[in-house]
C-alpha cells in the first residue's frame, strides 16, 4: 500500500485493492433492495447483508435472539415495551425509527437493541444517524430523564484480535447488569460483545464515518 504511513502488504492485486478503499472510504457495492440505502467495500458484506435482512431464514434468525433476550427480561422481571416506534418530525432523513426494546427506569429510558452479528451488514453512517435522530427527537419533545443506547451483540466478537467465548447466560447477565446501571451522561451510548481490538472503544466507533459527537457519549 503506497497511502501515506500504511505498512500494509499482501500477494493479491485484488486483496490490495480492497484494502484501499479503507483509505478512500469507496463503497462501490450497493444493496438493490427497495428502500435500502446500505453501500459496502466489499462483495461479502453485501451478501451477508442480504441474507440477514432481506430473506425470510434471516428475519426469523433476529427474531430467536430477540425472543431470547425478552425472555431474560421477563425472568429478571423488567417491563418493556417491543417495537418502539420513535416518529422524527425534523430534518432527518428517515421518518421514524423502530427500537427492539424500550425499558423504563426511574432515571429515564434505556433503548435496547439486539445486534446480531454486530450489526456488521448495516452502513456504519445509517446506523449513527438513526441513534443521534432518537436522541435529537427526546430533545425536541421536551421528554424527561436519562436515555440510554445499548447495543448489544449475541454472536461472535473478539478482544484483541482473539476471539472470546462468552456463554449467552453470562452476556444476558451483562444485559441485565447494564440495563440497572444508571448512566451518567443524560444521552449514551453502551455497545456489549462488539469487537475491540486496541483500544477502549469499540472498533465500530473507530470507523471515518462514525460521528464524533456520537462517540463522545460512548461508555467504554
Amino acid at each position: 500500500c503506497d497511502f501515506e504511513g500504511c505498512d500494509y502488504r499482501c500477494s493479491l492485486a485484488g486483496t490490495l485493492k480492497v484494502h484501499m478503499r479503507t483509505h478512500t472510504n469507496e463503497r462501490p457495492y450497493v444493496c438493490d433492495f427497495e428502500g435500502c440505502d446500505y453501500r459496502c467495500a466489499r462483495a461479502f458484506h453485501l451478501k451477508t447483508h442480504k441474507q440477514a435482512l432481506h430473506t425470510a431464514r434471516g428475519q426469523q434468525r433476529q427474531k430467536k435472539r430477540e425472543e431470547r433476550v425478552a425472555k431474560a427480561l421477563v425472568n429478571a422481571g423488567i417491563t418493556f415495551d417491543r417495537e418502539v416506534t420513535v416518529q422524527f418530525c425534523g430534518q432527518a432523513n428517515k421518518t421514524l425509527a423502530r427500537v427492539d426494546f424500550a425499558i423504563y427506569r426511574e432515571w429515564g429510558t434505556v433503548l435496547l437493541e439486539v445486534d446480531e452479528c454486530q450489526h456488521q451488514h448495516y452502513a456504519v453512517t445509517c446506523e449513527a444517524a438513526r441513534m443521534l435522530n432518537v436522541f435529537a427527537e427526546q430533545m425536541k419533545q421536551g421528554r424527561a430523564g436519562k436515555f440510554h443506547f445499548v447495543r448489544f451483540n449475541p454472536d461472535a466478537y473478539s478482544e484483541g484480535g482473539t476471539k472470546q467465548k462468552t456463554l449467552l447466560k453470562d452476556r444476558l447477565a451483562t444485559l441485565l447488569q447494564t440495563i440497572e446501571r444508571e448512566p451518567q451522561l443524560q444521552y449514551s451510548v453502551t455497545y456489549l460483545f462488539y469487537d475491540r481490538t486496541d483500544s477502549p472503544l469499540p472498533d465500530v466507533c473507530l470507523d471515518p464515518d462514525y460521528p464524533g459527537s456520537l462517540r463522545a457519549i460512548v461508555n467504554m
